[in-house]
């Protein structure tokens, strides 16, 4: 949805103002036949015209990645006109490396970030918190949500937090779902908004 959103020049949950642009949307996990059902079903229900670039990518390996975050590069030297690439899901990524190396999954975060920056794209990695989190998360108030404590909820430590610039952390609530928003450097308060989804999510 959020690729769509930026896509087609819309604020992401019709909350937060994107920048219209190009999205390249790379898929770890989901088959292509249901990842089309999902998107036709977002387009259809937002009336949106503007398509995002599909990738699906079955098991990984670290050439594999490398090989992707080239193509990116690449496709952004040949259309300026792109300015983001999604990539889905952290966990998945993590099969290219040993995932109780810190060293290794650190080097893997750089090796996704720094050229998309250098190439002036913006990365976004998607990532599943674990249900123990999850839980956890919706008997919290928003004043317990700490910085620490989002960026903790996406990674698992704050050596993977380290590497994000700003995360978003969707958190299930009683009332709906609220998003917290923080940024990486030191001072900067979590921004905390109440929306609702509705079914077509």
């Amino acid at each position: 949805q959020l690729a769509h959103e930026v896509a087609n020049g819309q604020g992401f949950l019709g909350l937060i103002p994107t920048t219209k642009c190009k999205v390249m949307y790379i898929d770890f996990e989901i088959y292509p036949n249901e990842m089309k059902n999902r998107i036709d079903t977002i387009k259809q229900y937002w009336r949106l015209s503007e398509d995002v670039s599909m990738m699906s990518v079955g098991k990984l390996k670290k050439r594999d990645l490398d090989r992707i975050i080239r193509k990116c590069v690449d496709m952004k030297k040949k259309d300026d006109s792109y300015g983001l690439v999604v990539l889905d899901n952290f966990y998945s990524l993590l099969g290219a490396v040993n995932a109780n190396d810190m060293g290794e999954t650190g080097e893997l975060l750089d090796s996704i970030k720094w050229p998309l920056i250098e190439a002036g794209l913006t990365g976004i990695l998607v990532n599943h918190t674990a249900k123990a989190t999850a839980a956890e998360s919706e008997k919290l108030t928003d004043d317990k949500i700490s910085f620490t404590y989002i960026l903790n909820s996406a990674f698992g430590s704050m050596t993977h937090g380290a590497k994000v610039d700003t995360l978003i952390f969707i958190q299930n609530k009683a009332d709906g779902k609220r998003i917290h928003i923080a940024g990486r450097s030191a001072g900067i308060k979590p921004l905390r908004i109440s929306c609702h989804y509705g079914p077509e999510t």
